[in-house]
């Protein structure tokens, strides 16, 4: 794990180097970044809609996402997370969108499997993309679309792509094997 001076170091080679005299020309959005930083006549700025959101950071919302929203089932704490744009790419074709997307997976999941738990067995970053591998669990004690409920214990193996803009997951794609789910559950796919 990174310690805080080398997540400050990647920053600052990273960042956009321009001497002090030539501040006018780096615009930044003062919102994310107050005033921005002039470090050693070098000017840290973040161009108006880049994410100022790093590889640990991104990360560090999956974890909380999943914690939370997950196996707590406290939507409301990650909604702030989740981008007004947010796509989550259903496995089956369809296209869940914005925060009523995010709702809606949510509430199927956690309708249907009130003790869904989901364990983090792998999670890494790159640039503005997180993938996650889970381990889910649960007991299908609730009504799953227009599936009743069989009582029957699920385990399921799966992985997330998430993408971040401007600092919230905007995008997230599951990989998980299906058939084998529905089969735990005593029901057939639509």
């Amino acid at each position: 794990m990174k310690t805080a001076l080398q997540m400050l170091s990647t920053f600052l080679i990273q960042a956009i180097s321009i001497s002090a005299s030539h501040r006018q020309e780096c615009e930044y959005d003062e919102e994310r970044i107050p005033g921005a930083a002039v470090v050693s006549s070098t000017l840290i700025c973040v161009k108006k809609g880049e994410s100022t959101m790093g590889i640990e950071e991104n990360k560090a919302a999956i974890r909380q996402e999943v914690d939370e929203a997950w196996n707590k089932g406290e939507y409301s704490e990650v909604i702030s997370m989740i981008s007004p744009e947010y796509i989550y790419h259903s496995p089956t074709g369809r296209d869940l969108k914005g925060h009523d997307g995010f709702r809606q997976i949510f509430s199927i999941w956690r309708t249907a499997c009130p003790d869904l738990h989901a364990e983090i067995r792998e999670i890494v970053g790159e640039g503005d993309t997180v993938v996650v591998q889970l381990s889910w669990t649960g007991t299908f004690t609730g009504k799953f679309l227009d599936s009743e409920p069989t009582g029957n214990k699920i385990h399921m193996q799966e992985v997330w792509i998430h993408h971040f803009r401007d600092g919230k997951d905007a995008e997230a794609t599951p990989f998980a094997n299906l058939q084998s789910l529905a089969n735990q559950m005593g029901i057939d796919l639509p």
